[in-house]
């Protein structure tokens, strides 16, 4: 099942999250109003059972640093999603 891990990132953080097996992992954030921010799709060859991890450089999509707050973290695979909040402080 998927984990996610600490609930504060700060500028070049790390997402947490297991797998009981290598599959394909969406990541999705989401600022408060629903949009989406920043997105990533793996694939079961760049996942492995147990801990993996993703860097967010607390950006969207264009590049560009997204300000103190927070946003919502969503992990999906197989029809399983994660959802929960998280907080950019710098």
């Amino acid at each position: 099942m998927l984990k996610k891990g600490d609930d504060f990132l700060g500028k070049n953080d790390r997402i947490r999250f297991s797998l009981d097996e290598a599959k394909d992992v969406n990541i999705i954030i989401y600022d408060t109003k629903g949009k989406q921010i920043w997105k990533k799709d793996l694939s079961s060859k760049d996942t492995r059972v147990g801990i993996n991890y993703i860097t967010w450089e607390a950006k969207d999509e264009k590049g560009e640093r997204v300000g103190n707050g927070v946003y919502i973290l969503k992990i999906a695979t197989d029809g399983k999603i994660i959802t929960k909040k998280i907080a950019v402080i710098r």
